[in-house]
């Protein structure tokens, strides 16, 4: 066991400086999604491994210390308590000096605290911001005062900022309160150039008019709440007509709730210009949601990005009657990867499955490869059963892509549906999937993983 212990170390040791340090940076345990999409109650414990790998040998602390993008990923708490504050000062402040002119990436979280001195520190440094991270909450009390007298705040630039990522840790305090103190910050991320904005609050107090002004970005994460302005503020030139022209978006998350669809239900998607469009993962928190969310009566004209999409799913309070749903078939030539929600929408699964079927002459989505459908399938486990069976298997005399994926969320009670395509699975070599609707979350679960956080 010795020689075998001897043996590895020695070839640890043979690796040069610059191969070890690109293992330690590919070894940080970057945080994941799932501690941003749902609040956590609370800070999570930072993820400093630059620091931790420094103090295992003399050999890997020479190399981390010489590798200045080793340092230049912060994982920080801003505690209430001063002296845990104090060790986190002299943390960033080492950080800061190891990672000499490397762009940062920063995950900032708070305790109840309005001293905001962390954030004070790392704004000296946000000619170096590439990527933020930022606890919402509390966000509001960054005003001048509370982050030192010396920063100005007119005086702070992010010329390399490309992605902004807002979360909720779940705090909950009587004394919260928003006010004009939380826009400084935020304000200035709109002189930006962002290429990915991703907020995951759920609260109608953290929407902002940032959305308003990324017309740079790439890939987009939003909450609509409360409702959408008629007006925005650019910071340069005033109030402005509300619109969204995002000319490089290619995916966007959509989660639209409340009294929004009651205002400008009809054909609410119209409202975005999105030519370059790839990907639309759609949640409805509505009941009164209507089918003319997708077209706009009485031409049934669907948005003009549709046919662009290559994958969309539509998830949560949402019916679509029979023409919309076709005229929606129809366009979506390009389409390879559709999800749908059925399961408040039990009325819509007949028209989905047939519309689906191949017939002979009619084949609608004709490039779609991977479909997952969440539903009752009470009485219609024999439509889609054959609907699936020449999706995957083709039909002769039309030409399709045949399905790659299928997979079937449904109660887990239902022991017909899973029995039927776990056999159809098994006989035909199909990639056939069958979970508990509490399995997975059709808006939020990776698949493709065009709609993951991919910074």
């Amino acid at each position: 066991m010795a020689s075998i212990s001897t043996g590895a170390l020695s070839q640890w040791m043979t690796l040069a400086p610059e191969i070890l340090s690109e293992i330690f940076l590919h070894s940080i345990p970057f945080p994941e999604e799932k501690r941003f999409a749902r609040p956590s109650n609370g800070p999570t414990i930072p993820a400093m491994f630059s620091l931790g790998i420094s103090h295992v040998c003399r050999q890997w602390r020479q190399a981390a210390i010489g590798y200045s993008r080793l340092w230049s990923f912060l994982d920080l708490v801003q505690s209430a308590d001063q002296s845990a504050e104090s060790r986190a000062l002299q943390l960033i402040a080492t950080y800061l000096q190891r990672s000499g002119l490397c762009q940062l990436t920063i995950v900032l979280t708070y305790e109840y605290s309005t001293r905001h001195v962390l954030l004070a520190q790392l704004l000296q440094q946000s000619s170096r911001w590439v990527t933020i991270y930022f606890d919402a909450y509390c966000l509001h009390m960054a005003s001048p005062t509370s982050v030192g007298p010396s920063i100005e705040w007119s005086q702070i630039k992010f010329p390399l900022l490309k992605n902004v990522v807002k979360f909720d840790s779940g705090q909950q305090v009587e004394s919260f309160n928003h006010g004009e103190n939380y826009r400084p910050l935020m304000d200035i991320f709109q002189t930006s150039n962002l290429q990915r904005y991703y907020n995951y609050c759920s609260n109608d107090v953290e929407e902002d008019e940032l959305v308003y002004l990324l017309d740079s970005v790439v890939r987009l994460r939003y909450c609509f709440q409360d409702d959408i302005a008629d007006v925005f503020t650019d910071p340069n030139i005033g109030p402005q007509p509300w619109e969204f022209a995002y000319d490089r978006l290619e995916y966007a998350s959509l989660r639209v709730e409340s009294d929004i669809l009651r205002t400008h239900g009809q054909g609410f998607l119209h409202h975005f210009d999105f030519p370059n469009l790839r990907g639309l993962n759609l949640r409805v928190v509505n009941p009164f949601a209507r089918p003319n969310l997708f077209a706009r009566l009485p031409n049934m004209n669907l948005p003009g990005y549709f046919p662009n999409l290559r994958v969309l799913r539509i998830c949560g309070d949402v019916y679509i009657d029979r023409p919309t749903l076709q005229n929606m078939f129809n366009v979506l030539a390009q389409l390879t990867d559709l999800t749908l929600d059925l399961l408040r929408s039990t009325a819509m699964v007949d028209n989905v499955v047939e519309l689906l079927t191949p017939q002979a002459g009619v084949v609608r989505l004709p490039q779609m490869e991977h479909l997952r459908i969440s539903m009752y399938p009470h009485h219609h486990l024999t439509l889609l059963v054959t609907m699936v069976s020449l999706r995957f298997g083709g039909l002769p005399g039309a030409v399709f892509a045949p399905l790659r994926s299928f997979m079937l969320v449904a109660p887990p009670d239902l022991q017909a549906a899973f029995s039927v395509l776990t056999q159809l699975r098994l006989a035909n070599g199909w990639d056939i999937g069958v979970k508990g609707f509490k399995e997975v979350d059709l808006w939020e679960d990776a698949f493709g993983g065009e709609f993951c956080l991919d910074i």
